[in-house]
């Protein structure tokens, strides 16, 4: 199950409360392995608007910071492992996170920076070609 955007914006759940989202370990057997997530539509939108602000802050930070780089990266990790671990396209890390994560490759001081971006934009097409980008 997904959260979309009509999901945030339902007009018959003004307060958000009424719509919560539970999702299991991602495992074949029925064993609950203590990976129990649940999220509703307002936290999982809150959560990616943070990781959104942050990675713009990082983004404009890679010049002065070394470490921006790194924790924008961290940023996209965490990003998908969520979205595998719970189905949930709200999660998805969109082109607009990888613009951040190769801005802040382009303005940080790291020779291997080039390199790194490339990769980056190399595992983002690989991404692209071996699965259905949700909606």
């Amino acid at each position: 199950m997904s959260v979309t955007e009509e999901d945030w914006d339902d007009e018959d759940d003004t307060d958000g409360d009424d719509l919560e989202i539970q999702y299991l370990d991602g495992d074949d057997d029925d064993d609950d392995d203590g990976d129990f997530m649940e999220f509703s539509p307002a936290e999982a939108k809150s959560k990616v608007d943070g990781w959104m602000r942050e990675l713009q802050q990082l983004a404009r930070s890679s010049s002065r910071d070394k470490q921006a780089v790194d924790k924008a990266q961290d940023i996209l990790n965490e990003m998908f492992e969520l979205y595998v671990q719970s189905e949930d396209s709200t999660f998805f890390p969109t082109t607009q996170v990888y613009k951040y994560i190769l801005e802040a490759y382009a303005y940080s001081k790291d020779p291997k920076g080039a390199d790194e971006a490339m990769a980056l934009l190399e595992k983002m097409h690989d991404l692209g070609q071996c699965l259905h980008c949700p909606a």
